[in-house]
């Protein structure tokens, strides 16, 4: 389990590497990879610690959302 801390630093680092054009894919995906985590905290909390912008939070729960109906590919990223 995940804290809120261990989340806000995972969505930034997210957000943070995207490039421009992705960065509210990143989100989303945050929100698909970590939809059971997400769902055993406070996602306001998660936010505001993250430092990303607060609008940010409908794109997560469309992730959230979609989690149950998709399956990850490893990324680029996740190979390293």
């Amino acid at each position: 389990m995940m804290t809120v801390d261990e989340l806000a630093r995972t969505l930034k680092e997210m957000y943070d590497r995207a490039p421009y054009r992705e960065k509210n894919a990143r989100i989303t995906l945050f929100g698909i990879k970590y939809s059971h985590q997400l769902s055993r905290v406070r996602l306001a909390d998660v936010i505001s610690r993250s430092g990303v912008n607060r609008r940010c939070e409908a794109e997560i729960n469309i992730g959230r959302q979609l989690a149950k109906y998709v399956d990850l590919k490893p990324s680029y990223e996740e190979k390293q």
